[in-house]
């Protein structure tokens, strides 16, 4: 089963199983990083796990995708990535980002 989210043999609403795509090549938001998480699944995590102005820590950074939804979700965020290249590509993605509320919080 390809895409078990549109049938109804599985994850019907009222399961505790989350449909949502990993990141594909033609994603918007995809990077070149082999292990990236797709937004939407961090973004429930960081939601229901803190509250704006809270730290979010990923001590294996990556893609940064926890750092970005963190910021984008006003929460200040502690990353860290051993790999210099991965860690640029980071900071620059979490200067591109917008912040939805909060923008005053000192990171």
């Amino acid at each position: 089963m390809l895409r078990p989210q549109e049938d109804e043999r599985f994850f019907q609403p009222e399961d505790d199983t989350w449909a949502i795509s990993r990141v594909c090549g033609t994603f918007k938001e995809r990077l070149d990083h082999p292990c990236q998480m797709p937004e939407a699944v961090l973004e429930r995590i960081i939601r229901v796990a803190s509250r704006p102005g809270d730290l979010v820590l990923d001590p294996f950074a990556g893609s940064g995708t926890t750092l970005a939804v963190a910021r984008r979700l006003a929460r200040r965020y502690l990353g860290c990535e051993l790999s210099a290249d991965y860690a640029d590509k980071i900071r620059k993605r979490l200067f591109a980002i917008e912040e939805i509320a909060s923008p005053s919080l000192p990171y």
